[in-house]
């Protein structure tokens, strides 16, 4: 049976091509049931926790996720910090649409706002090539093609959840890049502690999109999907 994947916030399924992956070696997040293998990236590994503290999972992994801000002094080091700010404070919407304005005007210039001080291991991602087009498209698929679940998943996000973390009780394992500058290493730290048994994968030199990149096939791999 296929893993079942919670792509990225912004995000969308297509994301998965970075890492070589196609879009029918992973079910989308919407097949998620008890007994099922949970792939949660980004923001999506807090959909993926939701779904395997409520319905149950037979194993999950994590691969650079975003741990509750409520177990720790995370925000004033993330890159997305204006985004999870404004949604704090009921403004997400009007920063929404800046966002997609901008996305839909200068794309090219809107990722290298959004990879702004990542790690070479990610900024080459947004060279002109296919990894560019598949993140630009990501982007659309998201703020453009859905914009309503875009700001329900981050309003969603920045309030407390950490109590659903003992929920938990498959095995887990998170994928992190030491040089994350979406989501701080000590949040995979931080997220492990939360867990029960949960083991911590450290990616030297990767930070965020460059850890989907080298973790995804791994985890295919180990599954006997790839």
């Amino acid at each position: 049976m296929r893993p079942v994947y919670f792509h990225g916030i912004p995000g969308a399924h297509r994301e998965i091509a970075l890492a070589g992956v196609i879009p029918t070696d992973l079910a989308p997040e919407t097949e998620a049931g008890p007994g099922r293998h949970l792939v949660g990236f980004s923001l999506g590994a807090h959909r993926a926790l939701k779904a395997a503290a409520s319905t149950g999972a037979a194993r999950l992994d994590l691969i650079a996720p975003g741990a509750p801000l409520d177990l720790g002094d995370f925000l004033p080091r993330m890159a997305g910090r204006p985004v999870f700010e404004a949604a704090r404070r009921g403004r997400l919407t009007r920063f929404t649409a800046m966002q997609r304005m901008m996305l839909r005007l200068f794309p090219a210039l809107t990722l290298r706002v959004v990879f702004a001080g990542s790690v070479p291991a990610d900024l080459r991602l947004i060279r002109p090539g296919p990894s560019r087009d598949i993140l630009v498209e990501t982007l659309r698929d998201s703020l453009l093609g859905d914009p309503a679940g875009y700001r329900a998943a981050v309003e969603a996000y920045v309030q407390p959840w950490a109590e659903i973390l003992p929920d938990v009780t498959c095995a887990v394992r998170i994928w992190h890049g030491r040089a994350d500058n979406w989501a701080p290493f000590d949040m995979a730290e931080a997220l492990r502690d939360a867990l029960p048994g949960a083991e911590l994968v450290p990616l030297p030199g990767l930070g965020h999109f460059s850890a989907l990149v080298e973790a995804l096939p791994r985890i295919l791999r180990d599954t006997g999907q790839a």
